[in-house]
């Protein structure tokens, strides 16, 4: 009727992509083996995404929580610091927004939908106070749902390059995987990841303003960036997506 916690240290073999294992516990007494317990597994390679192609001064980076200037430091990608109030230079080809560093008010401010409309992308992190209302061209719902088990609407697409659909289950930490989601829009924006009650709610979605694009991505890549490998290479494949894309006409 008793229960202890021991902790187990190991090291991870290395991989250069998505690999599959298994993680084995046994115990032994007296040289038999009295008990079994054997757990799928994967191996992910947190640094395998590519690099983006940026010029010096096409990245602009709100973070005041420091999680996101870390990772881009960290993979050597060159990029701008900026406050809230910053006005931003026509150069700037993307925005990253850090997990939590919009307020109340920010959350509404047209300029994010602004910097899309004149073809630039905007990708921002999960937010306590996600974008809403004019910030945004979709009728996205803010919720104050979360949780643990997300799914990718389609696997293929390049914002899951290396990943798979059991890497969306119990991140690491307080396995959260998703926080303050959004309600599936109508119009406006498409849902690339959804979650909870009957899937209706989006926890990664992408909308296109004329020739620029939004992601908003409610899923704890930010708040995880600096521990979980799985929110290292969403994120790196996130920013790669936003510097690749091209509006299909």
């Amino acid at each position: 009727g008793e229960g202890q916690e021991i902790p187990i240290r190991f090291t991870v073999p290395s991989v250069k992509e998505r690999t599959p294992a298994e993680f084995i516990l046994t115990c032994n007494r007296g040289g038999k083996e009295l008990f079994r317990d054997v757990k799928p597994a994967y191996l992910i390679d947190a640094d395998s995404a590519p690099k983006p192609s940026l010029k010096p001064g096409e990245l602009a980076v709100l973070d005041p929580h420091g999680a996101v200037k870390a990772r881009l430091n960290e993979r050597g990608i060159a990029f701008t610091e900026i406050k809230q109030e910053d006005a931003l230079s026509p150069a700037v080809k993307v925005v990253i927004v850090g997990p939590d560093a919009l307020d109340v008010r920010s959350a509404t401010d047209e300029k994010w939908k602004g910097v899309a409309a004149r073809g630039g992308r905007v990708l921002v992190l999960d937010q306590a106070n996600p974008l809403r209302f004019t910030a945004i061209p979709a009728d996205l719902d803010v919720t104050a749902f979360n949780g643990r088990i997300a799914f990718a609407e389609n696997p293929r697409h390049p914002v899951f390059q290396g990943l798979d659909q059991p890497d969306f289950f119990t991140w690491s930490g307080d396995r959260i995987v998703y926080r303050n989601v959004y309600r599936k829009a109508s119009h406006g924006a498409r849902s690339l990841a959804f979650c909870d009650k009957e899937l209706g709610y989006t926890c990664l979605s992408e909308c296109e303003v004329n020739d620029g694009l939004m992601i908003l991505c409610q899923m704890a890549v930010g708040s995880k960036l600096a521990t979980d490998p799985v929110a290292q290479r969403l994120f790196d494949n996130l920013l790669n997506y936003c510097v690749a894309h091209r509006p299909l006409r």
